[in-house]
């Protein structure tokens, strides 16, 4: 009997989850949009032919009308795609170091100010597909400037596994990133089978089942970069141990596991 399709390309995760002996949850973040675009109409287009919920995290000063009227068009044909926040502008505050957005440098006022005006935004064009979620720019946040953010409504944040940011409040963290930020171009099949496979053992060490998260950032894809991602989400749509999971769900099951925090 032949293998299922993708065992080939994905053989660790394929034996992890052949040996699991629960199903195995996975979500779908997709940082960065703005604006309607052909890249976005094939994201949107991976999503619907695998039947994969799928979350844009948007930038709130680069969001146009045009993102919510595809978003609108794309639910008659798949799942419903959702929204978080990727910080305001993408910009970095940190006065030194790496790139961080939601940074204990910047005022803290005037920070809070700005992501409060992000959500205003985002929520007149998205409405209820804009989910309480924060997404640190970069996967980076710190501590003080997370600690903030349930006074301005947010219920969770969406980070980066291996790197997780310090904060009391739920995680829905991403393991796999399919770019090579240092080329621009695919991670490769193994690298991103490597990453998928450690995702899923956290996911089985826990008594609840964090979601292994995939994320990706359409803009920037070339070639490979969607070839790997289409064949990834075919993978887990057609595998018998796999489920994809929303947002929405990934964000009720957080919640209902108060240990679902990185400290």
């Amino acid at each position: 009997m032949l293998p299922p399709p993708h065992h080939a390309s994905f053989p660790r995760l394929a034996a992890a989850l052949d040996a699991a002996a629960r199903p195995v949850a996975f979500w779908w973040r997709d940082d960065d949009a703005g604006t309607a675009s052909p890249a976005l109409d094939r994201l949107l287009a991976v999503a619907r032919d695998a039947a994969a919920p799928l979350t844009l995290a948007v930038i709130p000063a680069r969001a146009e009308a045009s993102l919510a009227d595809a978003l609108a068009a794309a639910d008659a044909a798949g799942p419903p795609v959702a929204v978080a926040q990727h910080g305001y502008d993408h910009g970095n505050t940190a006065a030194e170091g790496r790139n961080v957005e939601l940074s204990d440098d910047a005022d803290p006022a005037w920070l809070d100010g700005r992501m409060a005006e992000g959500w205003a935004h985002l929520s007149a064009l998205f409405g209820p597909r804009l989910l309480p979620v924060m997404v640190p720019p970069w996967n980076r946040a710190d501590r003080g400037a997370l600690a903030r953010l349930p006074a301005l409504g947010f219920r969770a944040v969406s980070g980066l596994a291996a790197s997780p940011v310090e904060t009391d409040l739920p995680c829905v963290d991403v393991d796999i990133d399919v770019m090579d930020w240092d080329s621009h171009t695919s991670r490769g099949l193994a690298a991103i089978d490597a990453q998928a496979e450690a995702g899923v053992v956290r996911s089985l060490a826990d008594a609840a089942g964090f979601p292994v998260g995939l994320m990706t950032h359409h803009l920037v894809h070339d070639a490979d970069v969607w070839a790997h991602v289409a064949a990834f989400v075919g993978f887990v749509s057609g595998h018998p141990k796999a489920r994809w999971e929303s947002l929405g769900e990934a964000l009720a099951a957080a919640h209902a596991a108060p240990e679902r925090v990185s400290a």
